[in-house]
């Protein structure tokens, strides 16, 4: 399936998704209110929500983007990073992926108040994964959109 059409079959409803990303060397994400974090490499999840125009597929197709002025906090990963797979939940919430993700013995929150500093529930909406592991071993029953092998969105 080509990027195109992975893209145009995005839902245009409100709900979540996650962001697989992977920091292949340590880098500082300017975010003066977490006091910039340093992100050391591996890969990482980030669940969010979109409930504005356009719904999910707008939000995702933003987040793939690499030319875009840093928004959010997950900007200062999927800039210099890339996104290298995801998934989308109609009428999903952040919050709940992040619960169901944090059950996984492979998964930790690094980096707490990274992409939640407005969530009252969750440590993080930016998650690691371990070494080896990715989105399609976290059992969830949606498809993993990826790229052709070794390349990102």
């Amino acid at each position: 399936m080509s990027k195109k059409s992975i893209l145009e079959g995005i839902s245009r409803v409100s709900g979540a998704y996650i962001l697989q990303i992977p920091v292949l060397r340590t880098i500082t994400a300017e975010i003066k209110s977490l006091e910039n974090p340093e992100i050391l490499a591996g890969t990482y999840l980030y669940c969010g929500s979109a409930n504005g125009p356009g719904g999910i597929r707008a939000r995702v197709i933003r987040h793939l983007k690499r030319d875009k002025k840093a928004h959010w906090h997950v900007d200062r990963l999927t800039i210099p990073c890339g996104v290298e797979a995801f998934s989308v939940f109609e009428a999903g919430s952040e919050c709940d992926l992040v619960i169901r993700l944090q059950k996984l013995d492979f998964v930790s929150v690094p980096y707490v108040k990274f992409g939640s500093s407005d969530c009252p529930t969750c440590p993080a909406h930016l998650l690691q994964i371990h070494q080896g592991k990715g989105l399609m071993d976290c059992g969830f029953t949606q498809p993993v959109c990826l790229p052709s092998p070794d390349k990102l969105f």
